[in-house]
């Protein structure tokens, strides 16, 4: 009876601690991606404000000035390519290409996850980047935290099929 006891518990410890590895992976995972479409639209919503808040008067003869910024890069260019407005840890130079969409692409030593938004009714470009190193740490905190308290219960269970069973 000892060695059916023993089977059973080995083998429902096993189904859970398999599939609760699976579903912490999926949700990693499912997590992971979430956060970066949360960041994605946080990029579109910084351009539009940009966009919204930028001097109509504003001329690529005024001198560019580098305004401050520790989270986000942002470059404004008119549809002749020149700059109008950037941030200080913005390069002088486009930070992608003149196609509208986020991509992932280097400057100043770093991976960015850029967006390149045209704005017709202006006349100008906008594009905001995210360092990507940043993006990742944060998603994954935040996923690694409740995936670690699913993994967490795994121990309690074992404790209550080994009473239940044995």
């Amino acid at each position: 009876m000892s060695s059916i006891r023993s089977y059973l518990l080995i083998a429902v410890l096993s189904a859970i601690t398999l599939t609760s590895f699976v579903a912490a992976l999926y949700g990693y995972r499912a997590g992971v991606a979430a956060a970066d479409a949360l960041f994605d639209a946080e990029l579109t919503n910084a351009a539009i404000l940009i966009s919204t808040l930028l001097p109509a008067e504003v001329q690529a003869s005024d001198p560019v000035p580098a305004l401050p910024s520790s989270e986000v890069s942002f470059q404004v260019w008119n549809d002749a390519g020149q700059l109008l407005l950037r941030s200080a840890n913005a390069p002088p130079t486009p930070m992608a290409p003149w196609e509208p969409g986020v991509r992932a692409d280097n400057f100043g030593g770093h991976r960015w996850q850029i967006l390149v938004r045209r704005e017709p009714a202006a006349g100008h470009w906008v594009m905001v980047a995210q360092r990507a190193d940043t993006r990742y740490l944060l998603a994954d905190s935040v996923v690694r935290e409740s995936v670690l308290a699913a993994l967490a219960a795994l121990p309690v269970s074992a404790v209550l099929i080994w009473l239940i069973v044995g």
